[in-house]
């Protein structure tokens, strides 16, 4: 059995070369009875659940010796999955993150420290079989594919493509040379992965009507009122129904995202010269963010006492007043569409103190933040079902 202090480094090692935190935990301790009962029927190191994304890994060594690892995420993970966490295990920080690692890298860690713990050789593909990863559909069969799917790989298309190819939607930026239904472009589409096996018709109607649906919402998050893309987007959709072959399919693409491209290009050609609306745009794309008016004024590029004087001219309000509607616009969505707590939001969106939100919460929607939600919750009737 290791000494204490190799036991040490071990785990100083692995918490250096990972990033995530790790420990020895004694037969005893609290925190180990309910993974003791889960390794207990395993050989191999285990991989646990705490939550929808959030995991750790643990295997036994020694005299009922228990390493744990975690936690971590394969994903970056949301803003109310974050509190979820911290609010089971008792997490005060604030600015609290997980470390996102590759499956491939967490298997890779699993075997490595259950070598060095007892001295045993396991292969991934064995602790994958041992964690029994099949069955239903889940994030863990997701995963097990992707680590399958080498020979596949090179038709995917990357996640930074995707990226790009919605930003320059977004940013009204679309190259029609881009559009171009060339080898290489066509390629690329293919990558969005398979959704319809051995049927290359659906694939394309399928490839064509996602294009659409991010299209819009890239269009909608580049200013284009949101009425309108909606509006745009059915008519698309109408056209895709009405076609008969892939080739008609396909001459839809390009024109539905120069479409919604140069309609994101127009509006910010109109609002180029446009201190107010460029305030807008950085209180939109900050009201989860603390920042101050002379921070503003400084993306802006004007002093901030003409800044203020203008915007309160053109909009009737002062920017404070609009940053805090923005924000309570903002929690108003959250109240529906998550379960995130009332204190949670007030704190994501920076409000001073959990009261304080519900007085300017009141105020705008002539209710409380509990009323509002109780009065529009959106039902999950999947979750309800099941």
């Amino acid at each position: 059995m290791k000494s204490k202090q190799e036991t040490q480094f071990i785990v100083d090692r692995i918490c250096t070369t990972w990033g995530i935190a790790c420990r020895v935990l004694g037969k005893d301790e609290d925190a180990a009875q309910g993974v003791r009962e889960v390794c207990e029927d395993h050989a191999l190191p285990v991989l646990l659940r705490d939550g929808k994304q959030v995991y750790y890994f643990a295997h036994s060594f020694g005299q009922e010796l228990l390493f744990l690892a975690g936690p971590l995420t394969f994903d970056t993970i949301s803003f109310e999955e974050i509190h979820q966490f911290r609010r089971r295990h008792g997490i005060n920080l604030k600015e609290y993150r997980m470390p996102v690692m590759e499956l491939k890298t967490v298997l890779n860690c699993m075997v490595f420290s259950f070598y060095l713990f007892t001295g045993k050789r396991v292969t991934e593909d064995e602790i994958l079989e041992d964690n029994g990863l099949g069955g239903r559909v889940d994030k863990m069969d997701v995963l097990t594919y992707e680590i399958n799917r080498q020979t596949e790989e090179e038709f995917r298309m990357s996640y930074e493509y995707e990226r790009k190819w919605l930003a320059s939607v977004e940013n009204g930026a679309v190259d029609p040379s881009h559009m171009f239904l060339n080898e290489e472009n066509l390629h690329k589409l293919k990558g969005v992965g398979n959704l319809a096996d051995k049927d290359s018709y659906k694939q394309i109607e399928y490839m064509v009507i996602t294009a659409v649906a991010l299209a819009c919402r890239a269009a909608i998050r580049g200013g284009v009122n949101s009425n309108d893309a909606y509006n745009v987007a059915d008519l698309y959709y109408q056209q895709v129904a009405k076609c008969s072959t892939i080739m008609e399919m396909l001459g839809i693409y390009p024109n539905m995202m120069l479409d919604f491209s140069e309609r994101v290009r127009r509006i910010h050609e109109n609002r180029l010269n446009s201190d107010v609306e460029k305030c807008k745009d950085y209180i939109a794309r900050n009201r989860t963010k603390k920042f101050t008016l002379s921070d503003l004024a400084r993306s802006v590029g004007k002093n901030a006492s003409y800044l203020s004087d203008k915007f309160s001219r053109e909009t009737g309000m002062t920017i404070q007043e609009y940053t805090k509607r923005q924000r309570l616009v903002a929690a108003a969505n959250m109240l529906i569409y998550s379960d995130t707590g009332i204190g949670d939001i007030a704190e994501y969106l920076h409000f001073s103190s959990q009261s304080y939100f519900g007085v300017c919460f009141k105020a705008y929607y002539h209710m409380t933040p509990a009323k509002y939600r109780e009065r529009h919750r959106v039902i999950d009737f999947k979750e309800k079902t099941e």
